[in-house]
């Protein structure tokens, strides 16, 4: 058994991660388009930079879960790809303070960032089933989703008051710190716990195993699958919200409207992602995750008939909390599932919704917000009914899943 401190400590590469992923996705890239590219295709911009983006993230994130199912250095298994990623990163953020309103730089700054951030969280997400006993994988994927949570605060509080400032470069580099802390935590909690039996592996032999299961586990791809469609409802908000508050809710600083959501949505979320965690190992997993999507549903099916920014404020924290209870029962879920042999691989898999969903749900939302061109309103009327569909379509999927 892990000591609470263990679990706690293991779990902070997840504040810099999402720190960075919440500032870029929320903030940073959507004013760096509002700036770059003309208002005509602001949307469909937004939207083919960020599935653009992720789809590569997607493929780094699973490339670097199998390679480090393989490998076993001096200092660990998961232990280089880590550092690689997180260093990689450091350099990704200073060229977009210096370089933030290019439009072809925008594109290649996001490809880059997206790339870094998944050879990092690829090897760290298996660390879960490597290092946490069943028994406790609730109650350390509440710790990782706390520092998922505190890192989103972090990024709309931070972040959103540096870009509603107009001082997105000094933004950029408020990242840096944070993720070289976060990191260093971590490794040096994992460090000499990282071993694992060493294999055959390349990356050539990475992409020929990248869709092909070494193990087979039974009714786990449900788990995926029900999980994407859940994420695919949550995740198109992300992006769009400083939208929304500008041009529907008529906020006159919609970077500071962003912020005070984010943290008071996330304050609640802590609660939830913690609480429904340690209580997932002693209930179970499945029905928690089924229940906490129709709630999701419920309340994004709110959100676009609330024509005041407080009463928005009251329906997404509903959907907040949901959203990260969800995630972060979703992680021991899978966890408990993958084989001892190939965590890295299935945990990529698992990842796979989330990744697949940020990819796919910009996309979505933007088209929708674009086809409704005559009413910016009706448009985002689309998007949430859509997005709520999407939340029950996946809680209805996973009915489908293993029982735990």
């Amino acid at each position: 058994m892990r000591s609470s401190k263990f679990l706690l400590t293991f779990a902070a590469l997840n504040l810099g991660l999402n720190y960075l992923w919440i500032s870029y996705n929320s903030l940073i890239l959507p004013e760096q388009v509002l700036i770059a590219f003309p208002t005509s295709i602001r949307s469909i911009a937004l939207g083919g930079i960020a599935a653009g983006g992720v789809a590569l993230g997607v493929f780094m994130n699973l490339l670097s879960g199998i390679i480090s199912d393989g490998i076993n250095t001096k200092i660990g298994r998961r232990t280089p790809l880590i550092i690689a990623g997180t260093l990689l990163l450091l350099p990704v953020m200073v060229f977009v303070a210096f370089f933030p309103y290019v439009s072809v730089l925008v594109i290649i700054e996001y490809i880059l960032m997206e790339l870094a951030s998944n050879l990092a969280q690829g090897s760290f997400q298996p660390l879960l089933p490597d290092l946490i006993p069943k028994e406790q994988r609730g109650e350390a994927a509440g710790y990782l989703g706390l520092f998922l949570l505190i890192g989103n605060a972090m990024g709309y509080g931070i972040t959103g008051l540096l870009v509603g400032m107009g001082k997105l470069a000094l933004a950029s580099i408020a990242v840096i710190p944070v993720i070289f802390v976060s990191s260093a935590i971590t490794l040096y909690t994992i460090w000499g716990y990282d071993l694992g039996k060493k294999r055959k592996t390349s990356v050539i032999r990475a992409i020929n195993e990248m869709f092909r299961p070494t193990e087979n586990v039974p009714r786990f791809f449900w788990i995926v699958i029900g999980s994407f469609f859940v994420l695919v409802g949550s995740s198109g908000l992300m992006y769009f919200e400083l939208y929304y508050f500008k041009y529907v809710l008529g906020l006159k600083n919609p970077a500071y409207g962003v912020a005070i959501t984010g943290l008071i949505v996330l304050l609640v979320a802590m609660v939830a992602a913690v609480g429904l965690g340690k209580l997932s190992d002693k209930i179970g997993r499945k029905k928690i995750l089924i229940y906490t999507a129709i709630a999701g549903g419920i309340s994004m099916l709110a959100l676009p008939f609330l024509k005041t920014f407080y009463t928005f404020l009251v329906a997404a924290a509903a959907v907040g909390a949901t959203t990260g209870a969800f995630s972060s029962v979703e992680a021991a879920f899978a966890g408990d599932l993958s084989p001892v042999s190939a965590t890295g691989q299935y945990m990529a898999y698992s990842n796979l919704a989330i990744g697949g969903s940020s990819a796919i749900a910009p996309v979505i939302d933007g088209l929708v917000i674009y086809m409704a061109k005559g009413s910016i309103y009706m448009g985002f009327l689309g998007m949430f009914l859509l997005s709520a569909v999407f939340y029950f379509i996946g809680s209805g999927l996973l009915f489908k899943a293993p029982k735990d």
